[in-house]
């Protein structure tokens, strides 16, 4: 597996950012969480609500003294991984189990113990950030202006604050989609009413 430079290596058999070992402490963060191939240690304090675990406090230390930690390896990090895996190795105080009716041994470990997978990226390489009912209400905002014998470009674009080139890719993946038809056009240039 590729290694990016500055990171330790992955021990045989994990993945990086998988939980690799779990130390419990004292003080106000009450485990020491490591995560395969990362260059620190993921100091928490776990809680646990009726959605799942939450981190209370977090601190990230470099296993050496001045080593950078990379800004791209902390968003691969799930609070609620670190959370999971502290509360599984006996970390969760009393005072902060806002589910205590759950009963300790409900927490799905599995569900979080390895790395997230990606999420699916749009053009671009961005994160979608539109499902289909957005489309929908964009395919519906585009007829009622076409209806009125607006542009439906203009109108889409007013309604949320988005320039006329977003509007026009939006309406897009809306026929993409089965949600809108194409306007037809009359003789004179204008979309037919």
């Amino acid at each position: 597996m590729h290694k990016p430079d500055g990171l330790p290596d992955i021990p045989p058999g994990y993945r990086r950012g998988q939980v690799q070992t779990v130390r419990l402490g004292t003080g106000p963060r009450l485990a020491r969480v490591y995560l395969a191939g990362h260059p620190c240690v993921y100091e928490v304090r776990p809680g646990r609500t009726a959605d799942g675990p939450v981190l209370l406090d977090l601190r990230v230390v470099p296993l050496k003294d001045g080593q950078p930690i990379p800004a791209d390896l902390l968003r691969t990090v799930s609070a609620r991984r670190l959370a999971a895996a502290a509360i599984n190795a006996g970390a969760l105080a009393p005072g902060d189990d806002h589910a205590p009716e759950q009963g300790q041994d409900e927490l799905d470990w599995s569900r979080w113990s390895e790395p997230e997978r990606p999420k699916p990226r749009g053009p671009g390489g961005r994160p979608r950030l539109h499902g289909p009912e957005h489309y929908a209400e964009v395919a519906e905002v585009a007829q009622v202006a076409r209806s009125g014998g607006d542009s439906a470009r203009k109108r889409i674009a007013e309604k949320w604050t988005v320039s006329g080139a977003t509007a026009d890719r939006w309406m897009r993946e809306a026929r993409r989609l089965g949600k809108l038809q194409h306007a037809r056009r009359t003789p004179g240039g204008g979309a037919a009413r």
